[in-house]
């Protein structure tokens, strides 16, 4: 733990506020649990407010999803005649899945 606390001792108690947000807005695109993890370290450590943290959270999280479902909702029909994605889902599968949804709706 030890560790933990120099690094942040060092590196992120100088940041600044903007470099913060950045890492935690765009960490959220690799890992959302992991940049809200950090978020309540950096909070927790008084590198960065807790307000600025939630911002840049819900945010990125927010983007993120946004993002991907556009871009499922433009290339998703395309991929599925790839020989690439082909290999992981078969047609039959993404017939059971969409019977599976539209039978369930919202609760699903």
């Amino acid at each position: 733990m030890g560790e933990v606390q120099q690094f942040f001792e060092l590196y992120a108690m100088g940041a600044s506020a903007s470099v913060l947000f950045a890492v935690l807005f765009f960490g959220t695109f690799v890992s959302e649990d992991a940049a809200c993890i950090l978020a309540g370290t950096l909070v927790a450590s008084g590198a960065m407010s807790f307000p600025l943290a939630l911002s840049a959270c819900f945010l990125g999280i927010f983007v993120g999803d946004v993002g991907l479902y556009w871009l499922g909702r433009g290339f998703g029909p395309r991929l599925f005649d790839t020989k690439l994605f082909g290999r992981f889902v078969s047609q039959s599968t993404i017939v059971k899945a969409s019977g599976w949804l539209q039978k369930r709706g919202a609760a699903a």
